[in-house]
């Protein structure tokens, strides 16, 4: 036993390049008819963060398994025998959450939020504006893989902007989508922001929206990943739109980040402020209603649909000649709290 423990150990050590793999064992998915349903560990490994020639490098267990220095086990003893030494979070948050009563549910999307507020945040300087005159919103991927991934089909990753006017009014809208409504076909009620992109070949909303659709073997889009198949007209099965993560560095060893402009062109002239948020839902209402409708899971399943605001991911601009991005309120998730203070009082700085 103590060779097997001693192996398993060593397979997620953060500092081994290898011990990724036992990550991807589970989150890389090819179905049995080859689509290649999650590709989280492939992503990874496009991604500049894997190659350990590199000052980038960094393992899966390195940004989901955060340390500090702490006791492993607790002494019974009275030799004081027990040895501090570098202990790990074993919440492996992403943006998953429990649906149902779980214990410390939480606690747990305390963690969830701090690691999604490290996935994106804002390109500096944010002041300018887009070709049309817009304001251009410029996000920097930061997650050692692709936003949204893993079960990319149920995730919804998009872009809101709300615009007002001098009376601070509502003038437009984009990606406002309310609680309890799916974002996939959502269309606002009223007056609409122009987003650049929305003519785009392959564009399915009137917003920036990131997300997997699966296809079944008739090329019709499903839900549920055991329908997902090849068809004539989607031959991987998989329609992916999503940010990519890093792949270069710089001369001075610094990661060169992906990132990702959005320009919103059909504001109206009587807007004068409008806020950009980046959101994100785990899973979406559509993905359920499916499961609601065969009796597999109770209609009040929707009331627990998470919708996560991005900190890092949210901006103010306002327009004086040209549109200038400003200062908001910062909504900064205080991550050591999050992953040890919650579950360990007694942990170092958790006063």
């Amino acid at each position: 036993m103590l060779v097997a423990t001693d192996a398993r150990r060593c397979a997620v050590a953060q500092a081994t390049p290898k011990s990724s793999n036992f990550c991807g064992g589970c989150h890389d998915i090819v179905l049995k008819d080859k689509v290649h349903l999650e590709r989280t560990f492939a992503e990874y490994n496009e991604s500049i963060f894997s190659d350990h020639g590199t000052s980038a490098f960094i393992t899966c267990s390195g940004c989901h398994m955060p340390s500090r220095e702490g006791l492993a086990a607790i002494d019974t003893g009275t030799d004081d025998s027990v040895a501090r030494r570098t202990v790990h979070s074993h919440l492996w948050p992403g943006v998953d959450v429990a649906m149902t009563p779980w214990s410390d549910a939480e606690k747990y999307e305390a963690a969830v939020t701090c690691a999604l507020d490290q996935s994106v945040s804002f390109k500096e300087p944010l002041s300018g504006q887009g070709e049309s005159g817009g304001p251009l919103y410029v996000i920097e991927i930061q997650a050692g893989h692709k936003m949204p991934s893993g079960a990319s089909q149920d995730r919804r990753l998009w872009v809101e902007m709300i615009a007002y006017d001098a009376d601070d009014n509502v003038v437009c809208t984009s990606g406002a989508v309310p609680d309890g409504v799916a974002v996939t076909g959502f269309q606002e009620p009223g007056a609409h922001c122009g987003w650049t992109g929305a003519d785009a070949p392959g564009v399915e909303q009137r917003f920036p929206l990131y997300r997997d659709k699966i296809f079944d073997e008739d090329g019709n889009e499903t839900h549920m990943f055991w329908r997902a198949a090849p068809s004539d007209e989607f031959e991987s099965g998989v329609l992916a739109v999503a940010l990519p993560a890093a792949t270069q560095v710089r001369a001075d060893g610094s990661v060169e980040p992906h990132t990702e402009n959005i320009e919103f062109s059909g504001l109206p002239d009587s807007a004068v402020r409008a806020t950009v948020r980046l959101k994100m839902r785990p899973m979406d209402h559509d993905v359920l209603e499916e499961l609601v409708d065969a009796a597999l899971l109770d209609e009040s399943i929707h009331d627990e649909v998470r919708t996560f605001t991005i900190a890092s991911g949210s901006v103010e601009f306002k327009r004086e000649g040209i549109w200038e991005a400003v200062p908001t309120p910062e909504r900064s998730t205080d991550c050591y709290a999050a992953f040890f203070c919650a579950f360990d009082a007694e942990a170092p700085n958790c006063d």
